[in-house]
C-alpha cells in the first residue's frame, strides 16, 4: 500500500512529462530495465538500460524539492525523459526508502550536468524527439501553487470528451490514489449516462482552447522578424544565442508601423505568414517567458507565448538557415534592424598596422578584411555569442582562434593600443603567436632583413604497431627553435605562412631578421613522400603509417634531401654500394659480398647474420640501422635461412644448394661468378631446350613423344647429379620412363653398377615388378619382401633393381642403411611428405648416387610437403629453419621457391599431352535417406549432440576432440549403412539409400556392357555390397589392405571376361592400379580430399582408356556428409582433414563449427 509521500512523488513529477514519455517510461518499469544501483531516504542512483546504459540520479535538497538528473542527451536538451519517469515508477512501486518519507514535496527541479555532449546521434534522444520537440530547462521559476489532483481529473475528463480513450494511459502511468481514481471512473460514468452536448453546454465557459482553436483572423497585414542583439560580452550564454520576435503591422495607408517587440500565441500561429509558422514552431521548445525561465516548467505547455527563444549552438546551423532563406534575419543596433544572412563559410582576414605617434611610440589598429590582399575592410562586427558574430550583415560562426583572439582584443581596445619602441620587439612576438605572423605589417621605421631560414627535417617512426606490415610516424620539419609535426612536408599550421619568424638583428631595437621558408626543399620532401602510394595519412594523430616494404626507396628519396630517418631512437641508412661474387670447390659454393651503410660496409656473413637477428633490418653499432633493397632483402633472408657455413669473410653453401643459389642471386646486378660455376649454370639454363631422348634397343616397348623428353630431363639430372621429381598426372607413364632410364643406363655402363632400389606402397610393388617384366627383360629384378630380407649384400648385389616397400625400409632400415645403390626412386613420394614420421626419417637414411621421386600430387597441403621430398632428393637443400620459416609461406614467397624449383621438377597434364584421350565427368549424386535409416541417423545425431554439447560446456573443445572425431565418423558410417554402427546404442536399421541407388545404377550400366570401380574407406561397407552382388549373381574382384593376390585380381578384372565390378578400399586400390577396363566410378563414402578422389577416379582415366569415364560421387541427404561439402567451401581444411583422417582440423573447429555439424 502506497503511503501519501509515495503518492506525493508521482503527483508532482507527472507534469514534467508528456503523456508520450510516460508510456515509453512504463514499458521501460514493466521490461524491468531499471536498476536501483542505490537507495537512501535521501539520494536514490539508478541505472536504466535503453539503448545503452543510462544514469538517473534523485537527491533531496533542503528537505523540500528533489533535484532529478539523467545521463542521456535528450534530458541533457529536453528535460523529462522515459528513464526517469520508469526510474520515479520504480521508485514509488517498489516502495523504495528514497520514496518513503515523512515531510512533504514542494517542488521537482532537473539538474542538467554540462559535461554530457549533446546530439551523440543517440537512439533514445532521436525516438523520442520526434514526439516530444520540448525546450531545455535553463533555470527552475518558482512553483505555482497548484490542485494536481483536479489537474489530473480535468486531463481524464477533457480526453472522453474529445472521444479519446487515452485516459486509461494516464491512470497506468501515474497510477493515482485509489479516492482519486474512484473519482475519475464516477466522471467518467456520469459523462457515459448523460447526453453529451449537455456536458459540453455546461462547461463551455470553463474550459480552455481545443486542440484544434479556429485560427486568429488579424485586421491588418503583419510581419515577423528573429532579431538577433548585440549585448555586454558578460551577459553572453555560450552554449545558446538569444531571439527575439519584433513585428511590424501595415497602416492604413499601406506603410509598415514601426518594429516592437511581440508575443506570438501558439493558437495564433496560422494567422502569421505561412513561411513563419515552421519557424515558430521549431523556436517553441526554446521559448523564454519575460522572466527568462523556459516554459518547460509549465503546468500547461499549451500556454507557451513566444516572445524570445534561446537556440542552442548545436541547432545554429539549422535554424538560422531556415530564418535566413527566408529573408526575416535582423540584426538590431543603434540604427535599427539590420537585414543579416547565413555564410557559414565567410572568409575573414585580419590585419594588424602600426602609426607612429609624435612621442615616437606606435598605436596598434586592427582591421578585418574579407580577403586576404584588397579585400574590402568589414565595417561593422557585432558579436553575438562567444564565438558566433555578424559581419557587416553576415552571421557566422568563427572558428579560426587566432581570428578570435584578434576580435576580443579589437573589442576591447577599439581605438588602438601603444607601444614603445623599445617594447616593440617583445610585443611583436607575443602578438605573432597570438595572431599570427602573417598578419602583422611592420612599422616603416623597422627596418627589416629578409633571409631564408634554414630547414631541418627528420623522420621518426615507431616499430611496434597494431599491424606488423607498418609502421607508424611523423615528420618533423625544424626551423630554429620552431618545430611542426607534418603531413607530406606541410604543416597545417604554417600552410599560408610564409615568414617563420622574427628575430632581432644585432643590438639596435628597431632592426630585425625577417626568416622565410625552404618552400622549394619542402616541396622536395614532399614529392619523396607522394611517391609511396602506399601511404596513409592519420589527419587526427598529425601522423602516417607507411609500409615496411616501402622503406627503403623512401629512404633514398630522403637520403639524397639529406633527411635522416629514426626509428625510435636509430638512425637508418639505405644501402649504398654492393658487389658479389660466387667462388667454386669440389662440392660447394663461396658467396662473398660487401654493402656500405653510411660510413659502415658489412661482409657477407656479417649480413645474414644481421638479417637473421633483425628480420629486416641491420644493426649497426648500438645507434644506428640498415636497410636494404625489399627484393635484396627478401632474397637474402632466404639465403639466411639456408644456414650456409660462415668461412674467413665468406658464406659456403653446399653444391645440392646451388640451384637454390642461382635463382635467389640470378637477378641481382654486379656478381662476379668463377668459371666453373658460370659453366655448371649455363648447362642448367639448357634444360628448358631439352630434346627427345629414344628409349634404348633392350626397352620393350614404345615411348610417346612426352615419355622421350621425361627420359631426356631424368638423364640431364643424372648427368647435373641433381635429384628431381618426376610429377606427371596420374595415368601418364611415369613407371616405364622410369624403366626407361633404368634401362638406359644398364646399356651405357662398361661395368657392373650396384642395383637401384625402387620403394613404393606395398600395394604397387607387384606392379612393379610386372611393368619391368614386360618392358625391361634384361634387367634382373627382385622384389625384396618378408621372404628375401635374409639376403647379404653380395647376394643383393647380383641384382640390377630391388622393389620393396616402405614398410620392409623401415623395419630393416638398420641393414639397409649401409648400402650405396645407385639410384633410389620413391614411387608415390607422398608418403615422406611429413618431415618427422618415422618413414621418412628412414628413407633418409639410405645411400646412394642418384635420387628420384615420383608423385603426381607431391604438395597435398602446403609447401612443407614438397620440402620434405626434396630434402631426401637433394640432401642439404633446405635446412630446417628454412622449411620451419616456409612451409606456409605467403604466395609471393612461395613462387620464388617454386621458380628456384622448377629445373628439378617435371608434371604434365594429361589435358596437355594425351589428346587423345577420352573426356572424364564427375557427378555428384544426392540420396535420400530411407525411413528407418533416417530413423537410426537422427537418433545417433541426437545422442552425440546431448552427450558433446555437455562435454564441451563443460571441458571446452580442445579436451573433446577425440570425442568429436569419433562421433562424425559415427555420423558418417550411419549415413552409408546403419550396419556399420556395431554395438552402438540405437536401433539399428539395414535400410541403405547409397546402396539402393548404386545397385539400380549397377544393373543398369552392367546390361550395356560397361565395367564399373566402387571405392570406399570402409571395408565393411565393401564387403555389405559383396554381399549384395553375390545375392543378385553380379561377378566381382575384391581388393583390400589383406588382399595377398593383388595382380591376380587386376588381370581377372582387366579381361575381357572378367568380372564387371571392382571392389577397392581407398588405401589398398588408391595407388598404382591399371583399370582401364572400367568407364564407370563409384565413390561412396567421399574423403573430399581432391588429390586422393582424383588417384581413385584415375585408376580407370588413363593411357589405354577408350572410352569416356563417369565417376559418381554418393552424397546423404540432409547429413553430415552434406554439411561437410558445403564446409568445403568455407573451411576447406576443416572439411579435407574430416575425410583424410588427418586430426589437425580438430584444433581449427569452433563452437559454431561443432554446432553447424551436428544440428
Amino acid at each position: 500500500m502506497q503511503n501519501r509521500e509515495i503518492k506525493d512523488l508521482l503527483l508532482l513529477a507527472s507534469p514534467h512529462f508528456e503523456d508520450t514519455i510516460k508510456v515509453r517510461g512504463g514499458a521501460y518499469y514493466r521490461e524491468n530495465k531499471v536498476s536501483i544501483i542505490q537507495d537512501s531516504p535521501t539520494q536514490l542512483h539508478a541505472m536504466v538500460m535503453g539503448s545503452k546504459h543510462y544514469e538517473i540520479e534523485l537527491a533531496w535538497q533542503d528537505s523540500n524539492f528533489i533535484k532529478a538528473s539523467c545521463t542521456c542527451p535528450y534530458f541533457m536538451d529536453i528535460g523529462g525523459c522515459k528513464h526517469l519517469w520508469a526510474t520515479i515508477l520504480k521508485a514509488a512501486r517498489t516502495e523504495a526508502k528514497f520514496a518513503c518519507i515523512d515531510h512533504p514535496i514542494k517542488r521537482l527541479v532537473f539538474e542538467f550536468n554540462e559535461e554530457v555532449p549533446f546530439g551523440d546521434d543517440d537512439d533514445d534522444w532521436e525516438e523520442d524527439w520526434e514526439d516530444d520537440f520540448v525546450e531545455p530547462e535553463q533555470k527552475e521559476p518558482p512553483w505555482p501553487p497548484v490542485n494536481v489532483e483536479e489537474v489530473i481529473l480535468q486531463r481524464a475528463i477533457d480526453r472522453v470528451m474529445a472521444g479519446n480513450g487515452f485516459y486509461r494511459t494516464i491512470l497506468k502511468t501515474e497510477r493515482p490514489p485509489v479516492a482519486l481514481q474512484t473519482r475519475i471512473y464516477a466522471a467518467i460514468e456520469q459523462i457515459q449516462n448523460e447526453s453529451t452536448w449537455q456536458y459540453v453546454l455546461q462547461n463551455v465557459g470553463n474550459q480552455k482552447s481545443t486542440d484544434t482553436p479556429n485560427p486568429t483572423i488579424f485586421k491588418r497585414p503583419r510581419r515577423i522578424w528573429y532579431v538577433l542583439k548585440e549585448g555586454p560580452l558578460s551577459r553572453h550564454d555560450p552554449t545558446s544565442l538569444t531571439v527575439f520576435l519584433y513585428r511590424e503591422e501595415m497602416r492604413k495607408n499601406e506603410t509598415w508601423s514601426n518594429f516592437s517587440p511581440c508575443t506570438v500565441k501558439i493558437e495564433d500561429l496560422d494567422g502569421y505568414d505561412p513561411s513563419d509558422r515552421p519557424i515558430l514552431e521549431m523556436m517553441i521548445p526554446f521559448a523564454m517567458d519575460s522572466s527568462g525561465y523556459n516554459y518547460r516548467s509549465s503546468m500547461f505547455p499549451e500556454n507557451v507565448r513566444l516572445s524570445i527563444a534561446k537556440i542552442p549552438k548545436s541547432y545554429f546551423e539549422i535554424f538560422f538557415a531556415k530564418v535566413s532563406g527566408e529573408g526575416k534575419l535582423r540584426l538590431l543596433d543603434n540604427n535599427g534592424l539590420i537585414p543579416a544572412t547565413l555564410n557559414s563559410a565567410f572568409p575573414i582576414f585580419v590585419e594588424i598596422s602600426f602609426l607612429e605617434r609624435p612621442d615616437s611610440a606606435y598605436q596598434m589598429m586592427i582591421i578585418f578584411k574579407r580577403d586576404q590582399c584588397n579585400g574590402p575592410v568589414i565595417k561593422h562586427i557585432a558579436r553575438i555569442c562567444d564565438d558566433i558574430y555578424i559581419f557587416d550583415g553576415v552571421l557566422t560562426r568563427v572558428k579560426d582562434r587566432k581570428i578570435l583572439n584578434a576580435l576580443r582584443l579589437a573589442k576591447d581596445h577599439q581605438h588602438g593600443m601603444n607601444i614603445l619602441p623599445q617594447e616593440f620587439f617583445s610585443f611583436y612576438m607575443q602578438a605573432s603567436a597570438l595572431f599570427g605572423i602573417n598578419t602583422i605589417s611592420l612599422p616603416d621605421k623597422i627596418k627589416i632583413k629578409d633571409e631564408a631560414m634554414p630547414l631541418n627535417a627528420k623522420l621518426v617512426l615507431i616499430s611496434k604497431g597494431p599491424n606488423p606490415e607498418y609502421m607508424q610516424g611523423h615528420l618533423e620539419l625544424k626551423y630554429g627553435e620552431i618545430t611542426y609535426s607534418a603531413p607530406l612536408g606541410i604543416s597545417p599550421e604554417i600552410s599560408t605562412q610564409e615568414i617563420i619568424g622574427v628575430f632581432p638583428d644585432g643590438e639596435n631595437v628597431q632592426a630585425m631578421k625577417r626568416m622565410h621558408r625552404d618552400r622549394p626543399r619542402e616541396n622536395m620532401i614532399a614529392n619523396a613522400f607522394l611517391a609511396i602510394s602506399e601511404l596513409q595519412w592519420i589527419s587526427s594523430e598529425s601522423s602516417f603509417r607507411i609500409p615496411k616494404m616501402s622503406l627503403f626507396p623512401l629512404a633514398q628519396g630522403l637520403s639524397s634531401l639529406d633527411v635522416p630517418i629514426y626509428i625510435e631512437d636509430k638512425r637508418v641508412h639505405a644501402a649504398k654500394t654492393f658487389g658479389m661474387s660466387i667462388s667454386s670447390g669440389i662440392d660447394w659454393f663461396d658467396l662473398s659480398a660487401k654493402m656500405t651503410f653510411g660510413d659502415q660496409t658489412f661482409n657477407m656473413p656479417e649480413l645474414l647474420q644481421a638479417i637473421a637477428d633483425r628480420k629486416g633490418m641491420i644493426e649497426i653499432g648500438k645507434l644506428s640501422l640498415g636497410i636494404l633493397p625489399n627484393d635484396y632483402l627478401k632474397r637474402f633472408e632466404k639465403l639466411a635461412a639456408l644456414n650456409p657455413e660462415l668461412v674467413d669473410g665468406h658464406v659456403r653453401f653446399k653444391a645440392s644448394q646451388g640451384i637454390l643459389l642461382d635463382y635467389l642471386l640470378a637477378e641481382m646486378g654486379g656478381m662476379k661468378l668463377d668459371r666453373k660455376f658460370t659453366k655448371w649454370r649455363a648447362e642448367l639454363a639448357n634444360l628448358n631446350g631439352i630434346s627427345p631422348m629414344n628409349p634404348p634397343k633392350s626397352f620393350k616397348g614404345k615411348l610417346r613423344d612426352y615419355q622421350k623428353v621425361g627420359l631426356a630431363w631424368l638423364d640431364f639430372l643424372q648427368r647435373m647429379s641433381l635429384g628431381g621429381c618426376l610429377a606427371d598426372d596420374m595415368g601418364l607413364g611415369k613407371t616405364i620412363q622410369v624403366l626407361a632410364l633404368l634401362a638406359l643406363k644398364k646399356e651405357n655402363s662398361s661395368g657392373k653398377r650396384p642395383p637401384s632400389l625402387i620403394v613404393a606402397p606395398k600395394t604397387v610393388v607387384c606392379n612393379w615388378s610386372a611393368e619391368a617384366s614386360k618392358f625391361t627383360p634384361t634387367l634382373k629384378v627382385l622384389v625384396y619382401q618378408e621372404g628375401e630380407r635374409k639376403k647379404t649384400w653380395d647376394e643383393l648385389r647380383k641384382y640390377d633393381l630391388i622393389l620393396t616397400s616402405y614398410h620392409i625400409v623401415r623395419r630393416d632400415i638398420v641393414f639397409l642403411k649401409d648400402i650405396v645403390f645407385d639410384d633410389i626412386i620413391l614411387d608415390e613420394a607422398q608418403s615422406i611428405k611429413n618431415s618427422t614420421a618415422q618413414i621418412t626419417k628412414a628413407v633418409r637414411l639410405l645411400k646412394c648416387n642418384h635420387r628420384l621421386a615420383l608423385s603426381g600430387t607431391p604438395v597435398e597441403n602446403h609447401i612443407g610437403e614438397l620440402f620434405s621430398i626434396f630434402d631426401f632428393l637433394n640432401p642439404g637443400l633446405f635446412s630446417h629453419s628454412f622449411s620451419k620459416n616456409y612451409s606456409h609461406a605467403e604466395d609471393s614467397d612461395l613462387s620464388q621457391i617454386l621458380n628456384a624449383l622448377r629445373p628439378l621438377i617435371l608434371r604434365r597434364k594429361k589435358s596437355e599431352v594425351l589428346k587423345d584421350l577420352p573426356e572424364k565427368e564427375e557427378h555428384t549424386l544426392y540420396v535420400d535417406l530411407p525411413p528407418g535409416q533416417k530413423k537410426t541417423y537422427e537418433e545417433l545425431k541426437t545422442y552425440y549432440h546431448t552427450l558433446l554439447s555437455s562435454k564441451i560446456e563443460q571441458d571446452g573443445m580442445g579436451k573433446n576432440q577425440m570425442n568429436i572425431l569419433e562421433a562424425l565418423l559415427r555420423l558418417r558410417q550411419s549415413a552409408c549403412h546403419p550396419a556399420l554402427l556395431k554395438d552402438h546404442k540405437v536401433g539399428v536399421s539395414q535400410e541403405s539409400g547409397k546402396l539402393d541407388v548404386l545397385f539400380e545404377k549397377l544393373e543398369i550400366l552392367l546390361e550395356e556392357g560397361h565395367k564399373a570401380l566402387v571405392f570406399s574407406q570402409f571395408t565393411s561397407l565393401l564387403q555389405i555390397v559383396a554381399q549384395g552382388l553375390d545375392q543378385r549373381k553380379i561377378r566381382y574382384e575384391y581388393l583390400d589392405g589383406q588382399s595377398t593376390k593383388r595382380q591376380e585380381s587386376v588381370d581377372n578384372f582387366q579381361s575381357s571376361e572378367g568380372p564387371t565390378v571392382f571392389l577397392i578400399s581407398l588405401k589398398a586400390g588408391g595407388l598404382g592400379l591399371n583399370l582401364t577396363a572400367a568407364d564407370y566410378c563409384f565413390i561412396l563414402d567421399p574423403w573430399w580430399n581432391p588429390a586422393a578422389e582424383a588417384q581413385a577416379i584415375d585408376r580407370a582415366h588413363r593411357i589405354g582408356q577408350t572410352r569416356k569415364v563417369t565417376a559418381y560421387r554418393l552424397i546423404s541427404k540432409n547429413t553430415v556428409e552434406e554439411k561437410i561439402l558445403d564446409l568445403q567451401s568455407k573451411k576447406r581444411d576443416l572439411a579435407n582433414a574430416i575425410m583424410c583422417s588427418d586430426h589437425s582440423f580438430l584444433r581449427k573447429m569452433t563452437r559454431e563449427d561443432f554446432q553447424y555439424l551436428f544440428s
